[in-house]
């Protein structure tokens, strides 16, 4: 190949007088193009500043109510969750039957609070106390306990709901009425209870028969642990209603 063919190749590569001056008419066309450019990062950081700082105002503790709900949400659930492993390792027990007051304290955690502060209290406090007291079925306890407390919860959630919408459209004055709806609130809170506590049953039930190896060794400890449940619910509705623990609810609310 000679000189002149190689360079006439290299030139199909070079951009050409008319191109340049095409880019040049096409800048002079679009004069702002150029200028507005560098703008465009400066719009961005603007969102981004906007956005952090509606971030800010959601967290920050000045009275807010996300900010001081969660805040409670947090101290009354450690509260409960430590009331939950007293009331494990702290029972009466002899050779055939062992009772403790923590379902009784998850049963109250879920009449005062909200279904998830009831879940954590119990499944957190119960296995604690269970690796306390009897380390082999903590973790068991762990999802039992917490599987309690989250329908003890959501049905007293239920409950309370309907009730204070009934007060709330009952004349302040009529307290027949006012003490008819109360009665019917602590007969479905016994309801909410005994089903709570008959789920702890099964799934101890369950448990043992996969600890045990047998269904009749589980079969033998189903009466003791309905004891257990039975006792617990009964305790927790005498602490609500007859202790008027019920009265703290507004007080203790976490919404």
């Amino acid at each position: 190949m000679d000189d002149k063919t190689q360079t006439e190749q290299t030139a199909q590569f070079l951009p050409t007088d008319s191109a340049s001056e095409g880019a040049q008419t096409r800048r002079s066309e679009f004069p702002d193009a150029e200028a507005t450019a560098p703008d465009a990062p400066q719009l961005s950081s603007s969102a981004e500043s906007t956005t952090a700082q509606a971030a800010q105002e959601k967290r920050r503790p000045d009275g807010k109510k996300i900010g001081r709900m969660t805040t409670k949400a947090v101290a009354y659930t450690a509260v409960m969750t430590a009331l939950v492993f007293v009331g494990t390792i702290i029972g009466f027990s002899n050779q055939a039957f062992y009772f403790n007051l923590g379902d009784a304290v998850i049963l109250i955690a879920g009449a005062l609070f909200n279904p998830v502060s009831a879940m954590l209290a119990g499944g957190l406090g119960a296995f604690f106390g269970d690796m306390y007291a009897y380390p082999a079925t903590m973790l068991y306890t762990l999802v039992i306990k917490a599987v309690e407390g989250l329908v003890a919860g959501s049905l007293f959630y239920l409950i309370n709901r309907r009730y204070d919408k009934m007060v709330a459209k009952t004349d302040g004055d009529d307290k027949r009425a006012l003490k008819k709806l109360y009665i019917l609130k602590i007969v479905f809170s016994c309801f909410a209870s005994l089903v709570s506590v008959t789920l702890m049953m099964l799934g101890y039930f369950m448990c043992q028969s996969l600890f045990y190896g047998t269904v009749t060794s589980a079969l033998v400890a189903l009466p003791f642990d309905f004891a257990q449940g039975a006792i617990s619910a009964a305790v927790a509705i005498l602490c609500l209603y007859a202790l008027k623990l019920d009265s703290f609810r507004f007080k203790l609310s976490l919404k």
